[in-house]
């Protein structure tokens, strides 16, 4: 009996890698694979999370948030296709830099990413996600 694999559509992912692509061909994403870092404007990064700000003073959605965390676990994604490390790769701490988009380039905030073992969970690592704001 032979036993065939479900093949995924990777079509999705080389899409949304070649945007990334485009945007650090323009300037407004900086890659650093082998220092487990990046670096993105403020703009930029709301564009590719699809985040708009409101205008009117509200405050931000935990949805939102959530958009931006995702962002953020995906360019890590791109940062080790990059590196071509592999899975690995994502076992390592990830630091996203944020920079205004004026020169020159002010430090905004940074998005650490790092693999951990909760205690209720001890088999099964997860993201934890932490930001420094400057």
């Amino acid at each position: 009996m032979r036993l065939h694999r479900k093949q995924r559509d990777l079509q999705p992912w080389l899409d949304y890698f070649g945007m990334l692509q485009s945007h650090e061909q323009d300037g407004f994403l900086e890659m650093h694979p082998e220092k487990h870092e990046a670096y993105v404007t403020l703009p930029a990064l709301l564009v590719i999370a699809g985040v708009t700000l409101p205008t009117d003073g509200s405050a931000v959605t935990p949805g939102m948030l959530k958009q931006v965390a995702a962002t953020v676990r995906r360019l890590r994604a791109y940062a080790g296709w990059r590196s071509c490390h592999g899975g690995s790769y994502l076992t390592y701490p990830f630091a996203l830099h944020v920079v205004g988009d004026e020169e020159p380039h002010d430090l905004v905030s940074t998005f650490l990413l790092a693999r951990c073992r909760r205690w209720w969970r001890l088999w099964m690592p997860h993201d934890s996600l932490e930001l420094i704001t400057y």
